[in-house]
C-alpha cells in the first residue's frame, strides 16, 4: 500500500487589488551583508529592483530602531541588535510582475502573503544567517517598511525604472526617531501606511485607525503611561520641536460601536486641510454622540454647521431634536453604545441613549474611581517596567556574554558573522 500524498499547501491567486501587493522590501541587516551579490543576482530573476539603499543609522539609536521595525513581535531592540548586528544595513525594493497572494505559516503565524516574495525569502535564509533577512509579506507590511525605513510610498517606487548603479546612501534613523517637523509629516507618513480618520473635538489630536498598537508605533509614540496600553487613549509624541499628544481610538476599543467605527474608515472624505475627515452625515451624528453620551461641550454654531453640512435643518437638532435624530440615525444604522474601554473617556450612564443600568449615579461613580485606581498603577508600574527593560538592554548589549546565561541547554546561539563562501 503506497503512502498517503504528502500535504502540498494552499494554491496562490493572483492579486492585484492593491497596489502595494506589487511591491517588496528586502533587507539585508549587517549580518547577512556578506551574501549581498548572491541575494541580489536571485532577487533580478524574479523581480526588478527599483531602489537599492545603504542605510545608516546611528549607533545609539540601534536598539530603538530594531524595536520599533519589529513591533510586531515581542523581542526587545538589544536582541535583535545582537543576532542582526550593527553598521549600515542594505534596503532593496523590488517590483515583482505576477504578484500572487496564498495562506502560509510564517514566523507570525498563518497569514496570506505575497507567496513569491516568501519563497525569495525563505531561500535567502538558507544562505545567510537566518536573521540577517528580512522581507514584507503583504501590503501593509510592504507600505509601513518602505515609509519607516526609507520614507518612501508605494506609489512613486512602482513608477519607477529598473535600479542600475551602485546603491544609494541614507544616513538617517527610522522616521520619526527625533521627533516630527509639524503635523502635516505626522499626518503624511500615516496616509502613506495605515487606514485612518481625524477626529475633530475638544484637547489633543485623535485619530481612529484599524491599526492599533500598530498607529503608535509607526510614529514613535509613547503611551502616557509608557506601555501599551489595550484601551489606546492618549499618546505622547514630539511634533515641532515640543512634546504633544496624540489621542489613538480604534476598532473595538468601546470609544465607539465597532461597526460605526469601521464605516468611519470606510466612508471617510478628504477634508479641506488634505487630512481624512468623517463623512457629512458621520460627522454631524458623531459630533451629537458625543455631547450626548462622552459629555463634549457641542457649540451651537459647531452642531448648525454639521447640519448644514449634512444636509439637515439646524434649528431641529437642538435640545429634543437632536437627542430622537441621533437615537433614529444609531438604530437605523445598527450602531450600539458601548462604554468606552479608555476610562478617562467621561460617559453619561443617565443619558436617555446610554444602555441601562441599575444605578446610573453610581455607575458613574464607579467608573470614577476605577479610573483614579488604574491611572495610579500605570504612572507608577509603566516608568518603572520601561526604566528596567532600558537598563536591562544596556548591559545586555555591552555585556553580550551573559546572554549565554539566560540561554538553557536547548537554546539556539546567536547568529554569528562569518564570511560569505567564495
Amino acid at each position: 500500500m503506497s503512502p498517503p500524498p504528502a500535504p502540498t499547501a494552499p494554491a496562490a491567486s493572483p492579486a492585484r487589488a492593491d497596489p502595494a501587493t506589487g511591491l517588496g522590501l528586502f533587507v539585508l541587516w549587517p549580518r547577512a551583508r556578506p551574501w549581498q551579490a548572491r541575494v541580489l543576482a536571485d532577487l533580478a530573476r524574479d523581480f526588478t529592483v527599483v531602489d537599492l539603499t545603504e542605510v545608516h543609522w546611528r549607533p545609539e539609536e540601534t536598539a530603538r530602531n530594531y524595536r520599533r521595525f519589529y513591533s510586531d513581535i515581542p523581542i526587545r531592540g538589544a536582541a535583535h541588535q545582537h543576532n542582526k548586528g550593527t553598521g549600515p544595513l542594505l534596503a532593496i525594493v523590488v517590483r515583482d510582475p505576477a504578484p500572487a497572494l496564498g495562506l502560509r505559516d510564517t514566523t507570525r503565524g498563518p497569514r496570506r502573503v505575497n507567496v513569491r516574495m516568501l519563497a525569495a525569502k525563505q531561500r535567502h535564509r538558507q544562505w545567510a544567517p537566518a536573521l540577517g533577512v528580512h522581507c514584507t509579506e503583504n501590503a501593509w507590511e510592504t507600505r509601513r517598511d518602505l515609509a519607516l525605513l526609507l520614507d518612501q510610498d508605494v506609489a512613486s517606487l512602482l513608477a519607477r525604472p529598473a535600479w542600475s548603479g551602485p546603491p544609494a546612501h541614507r544616513r538617517a534613523d527610522l522616521v520619526g526617531a527625533q521627533g516630527w517637523s509639524s503635523w502635516a509629516a505626522v499626518a503624511r507618513v500615516l496616509d502613506r501606511t495605515a487606514a485612518h480618520v481625524w477626529l475633530d473635538g475638544p484637547g489633543p489630536p485623535t485619530v481612529l485607525t484599524d491599526r492599533y498598537p500598530d498607529l503608535p508605533v509607526l510614529l514613535g509614540a509613547t503611551h502616557r503611561h509608557a506601555r501599551l496600553a489595550p484601551e489606546g487613549g492618549a499618546h505622547r509624541l514630539r511634533v515641532a520641536e515640543r512634546d504633544d499628544d496624540l489621542v489613538v481610538r480604534f476598532v473595538g476599543d468601546g470609544f465607539l460601536d465597532a461597526g460605526w467605527a469601521r464605516a468611519l474608515l470606510a466612508r471617510r472624505q478628504r477634508g479641506p486641510d488634505g487630512r481624512w475627515r468623517p463623512a457629512p452625515e458621520d460627522a454631524l451624528a458623531l459630533a451629537l454622540y458625543r455631547a450626548a453620551l462622552h459629555r463634549w461641550p457641542l457649540a451651537p454654531e459647531t452642531r448648525a454647521r454639521l447640519a448644514r453640512a449634512a444636509g439637515h435643518d439646524p434649528g431641529a437638532l437642538s435640545g429634543p431634536g437632536a437627542t430622537a435624530h441621533l437615537a433614529a440615525w444609531l438604530d437605523g444604522q445598527g450602531f450600539g453604545r458601548p462604554r468606552p474601554a479608555d476610562l478617562r473617556v467621561a460617559f453619561d450612564h443617565g443619558h436617555p441613549l446610554a444602555p441601562p443600568v441599575p444605578a446610573p449615579a453610581l455607575a458613574g461613580a464607579s467608573d470614577a474611581l476605577r479610573a483614579l485606581g488604574h491611572g495610579a498603577r500605570w504612572r507608577l508600574q509603566g516608568p518603572a517596567t520601561a526604566g528596567w527593560l532600558a537598563a536591562r538592554d544596556a548591559v545586555l548589549t555591552a555585556l553580550p556574554q551573559l546572554r549565554r546565561l539566560r540561554r538553557g541547554p536547548g537554546d539556539a546561539p546567536p547568529a554569528t558573522f562569518v564570511r560569505a563562501p567564495s
